[in-house]
């Protein structure tokens, strides 16, 4: 028996989960049922094909005793108490060192080792990393360079504290890093949507049709691709569609002055805002972009929209910081973030469909489970 711990049934996590269970039994262990309100607005409900609850006095007990634990809510006791006993344990964790934000003020992720009890967690973490019955699956080559760098310096490399190791990472699922034998690359797992019929206007086909949805966060920089747009139009013909909602949405609607306009489309030479649609939709929006932008900063420990679009065979432009981008993309497709002359270069030079894209298939539900028996058995 598998038992997987989490916040809540991702829409990443289920497709996983499902073919999991078809290796062995499967139970889904959640603290909550509600994904939250932006992704209830897109109507994210997951019918779970496995045994699933919420998180219980008898749950953790099972969680004890199980063949294999797949833990992604950090509880350390438990992992602590199994791999002493000689259970497997498999820990999933997007990066322990996104930057520190006090007060509107961003400071290096290293920065939290300043707190005492996070400390002491981290101290007794990376003790567990050498036990044979214990694995770290980072979603991401920078969760994974987290983990080295932490690693390093309680073991005693006190230049970790001031710099990542020179560690090689294998951008794959399933994929080493350096010398740690039980440190893997992860991620989340998409699939193929159903095609689905969007009413939405074309642009003419010389056009480049920009692409971004999400929660408008200050994070997220939304801001530099609305920048950076103005520059592309001289360039090229362009138009951009922004769905989505959040705090930064009135600032980037005035940031648009004369572009600004409403509605699910694309018109050539202006910035089209609209909210939140389902995620089919989204999807359908990423099948008939020319490319998606990912402009987010260390913040973004993943990002899933990458991944989403080069499902949908979408090209993708991002920020080197954003996780999933920095594990799936080559570097031509990568800028660094807040680097506004970088992105409008790359979508001035984007051609239509000369991108090469990754075989998603190799970051499937399927994939992951298959890999997951690989490496634990």
């Amino acid at each position: 028996m598998i038992q997987l711990r989490s916040i809540c049934l991702s829409a990443h996590l289920d497709s996983f989960c499902r073919c999991l269970n078809d290796f062995a039994g499967l139970e889904f262990v959640y603290q909550s049922d509600d994904p939250g309100a932006m992704r209830r607005k897109v109507g994210w409900k997951l019918d779970a094909q496995y045994r699933n609850g919420p998180q219980t006095r008898d749950s953790y007990a099972r969680a004890q005793h199980c063949d294999i634990l797949i833990e992604m809510l950090r509880e350390m006791p438990l992992m602590l108490q199994r791999a002493n006993e000689g259970r497997k344990t498999v820990y999933v964790s997007e990066r322990w060192l996104k930057p520190l934000v006090i007060k509107g003020i961003r400071f290096p992720g290293i920065f939290r080792l300043l707190s005492p009890s996070y400390f002491r967690m981290v101290k007794k973490f990376c003790k567990l990393m050498d036990n044979e019955n214990f694995w770290v699956f980072a979603c991401g080559v920078h969760a994974a360079r987290d983990f080295a760098r932490l690693y390093g310096l309680f073991h005693g490399d006190l230049c970790c504290l001031f710099k990542t190791p020179a560690v090689k990472v294998e951008k794959r699922l399933g994929g080493g890093v350096g010398n740690f034998r039980r440190l893997k690359v992860w991620g989340y797992f998409v699939e193929p949507s159903k095609p689905t019929s969007v009413a939405i206007s074309s642009c003419e086909s010389d056009v480049l049709k920009i692409f971004w949805c999400g929660r408008m966060l200050d994070w997220k920089c939304v801001d530099d691709l609305v920048v950076a747009f103005d520059s592309v139009c001289k360039k090229r013909p362009a138009a951009l569609l922004v769905v989505g909602e959040g705090e930064e949405r009135g600032r980037l609607q005035t940031l648009a002055g004369t572009r600004y306009a409403e509605g699910l489309t694309w018109t050539k030479g202006l910035i089209s805002f609209n909210n939140y649609v389902s995620g089919d939709k989204v999807r359908e929006l990423m099948r008939l972009a020319d490319v998606y932008v990912m402009p987010s900063n260390e913040e973004e420990g993943w990002g899933a929209a990458v991944s989403d679009a080069l499902t949908e065979g979408c090209g993708v432009i991002s920020t080197y910081e954003a996780g999933s981008s920095a594990t799936l993309l080559d570097d031509d497709a990568l800028y660094h973030c807040r680097d506004v002359h970088a992105l409008a270069q790359k979508l001035i030079d984007f051609k239509k469909g000369c991108q090469t894209l990754p075989d998603m298939n190799l970051w499937s539900g399927a994939a992951g489970a298959k890999t997951f028996m690989e490496v634990v058995k």
